[in-house]
């Protein structure tokens, strides 16, 4: 069995049921283990999830650290338990793959160390903490029979990062767009701009805060946001104080893309004051492309770079000014809302329409098919195992 390991909601993860999916197709029996901290992020088969349960950490902080510890223990637990019918675990992100590769050197079961965020970088973590990080995270990669990135930008992010090793997979999403539903036609009483945010919700670092704001002062600006994390009380207090700000909650990805497409805008901002932000790699860029709708991110990104070059978005400074500054350029000329989102379809069409078949279901499957331990495998571990006990 191919055992997936994730700190946060499985059934909300895009990239991780893209995984889920391939590994169906292939035949592949497989789990995802993971952290359901929000009981209204959706549902998986239960044959294919096994939960530890602790809702509500996004917003309790003091827990966090102690039910981090619990999870990982869980983890370990797990797959010392299932030992004997694991093939290869999948570990996404530090904060649990620490865990899952200890139990797999002492088990001898192969591991993936998928890397979706650089963990002291994404933390802002400085001085012993960042060093003893970057020390877990280097022994961690050592002992991966496969590192997982999101772009080739992450490469010198990391260090040591074994070269024959890894295996780049962006976050480009594998839904047709014959499965979305066509825009909504134009309501002449909405607002000129309708902007959609969908993701999770970090305070500080990703200019929610600061477009909430600009929203609420301008009487011709929508804004749409789904997802859930530690600004979810914040949005929910500037929905109910202002009409044009709905908070729809956590949604299935399929359902996110839909309300994106009905709007006009999307956003994925990126503020400087997290390091990670200068290698971010995120679903928004290639989500935007898909949908055909231009991308408001930030200058000084990856996803910012490739909208001025490409010309499917806007990439701003950081700050409510700026925000406020682009909106209003918009207002002035909303015919680059379609010309812009025109291009990004184009660019979908051209470059990433076949994207999960070629890399997810090939490339993907066959490191998975490589790396895994064989039933022959798996039966003589056990025969020694027997033995010695």
């Amino acid at each position: 069995m191919l055992l997936f390991v994730r700190s946060s909601d499985a059934p909300i993860d895009a990239k991780l049921q893209r995984y889920m999916r391939a590994a169906t197709k292939a035949d592949i029996p497989h789990a995802a283990l993971y952290w359901d901290r929000d009981k209204d992020a959706g549902n998986v088969d239960n044959e294919n999830r096994i939960i530890f349960r602790a809702p509500l950490a996004y917003t309790a902080r003091s827990r966090t650290l102690l039910c981090l510890v619990l999870l990982n223990i869980f983890i370990m637990w797990t797959i010392w338990r299932r030992r004997h019918a694991m093939s290869l675990v999948h570990a996404i992100d530090l904060d649990t793959a620490v865990a899952a590769s200890l139990i797999c050197k002492f088990t001898g079961i192969p591991y993936f160390y998928d890397i979706y965020d650089h963990y002291a970088d994404s933390r802002g973590l400085a001085g012993w903490k960042r060093k003893l990080f970057a020390w877990l995270e280097k022994h961690v990669i050592r002992g991966a029979n496969t590192v997982v990135l999101a772009d080739q930008y992450r490469i010198q992010q990391h260090a040591a990062l074994p070269c024959d090793r890894i295996l780049i997979i962006e976050n480009v999403p594998d839904i047709r767009r014959h499965n979305l539903p066509p825009r909504s036609s134009t309501q002449p009483d909405r607002p000129l701009i309708r902007i959609g945010y969908l993701g999770t919700l970090e305070p500080v670092c990703r200019g929610i805060e600061d477009m909430l704001a600009v929203v609420e002062a301008m009487p011709q600006v929508q804004l749409d946001i789904a997802g859930q994390g530690a600004l979810r009380n914040t949005v929910i207090s500037a929905a109910k104080r202002c009409s044009r700000i709905r908070f729809h909650g956590p949604m299935q990805h399929s359902d996110g893309l839909a309300l994106l497409q009905s709007l006009d805008v999307v956003m994925g901002l990126y503020y400087q004051n997290n390091p990670n932000h200068k290698f971010a790699a995120p679903n928004k860029y290639f989500e935007h492309l898909l949908i055909g709708r231009p991308l408001l991110t930030s200058l000084g990104t990856p996803p910012g770079a490739k909208v001025e070059r490409y010309a499917t978005g806007w990439a701003i400074q950081d700050g409510a000014s700026n925000i406020r500054g682009v909106l209003e350029c918009i207002l002035t000329r909303p015919e680059e809302v379609e010309r812009r989102g025109a291009r990004a379809l184009q660019l979908w069409e051209q470059d990433f329409t076949d994207y999960s078949a070629r890399v997810i279901d090939g490339q993907y499957v066959a490191a998975i098919r490589r790396a895994s331990r064989t039933a022959e495998t798996v039966a003589r571990r056990t025969e020694i195992s027997g033995k010695a006990t």
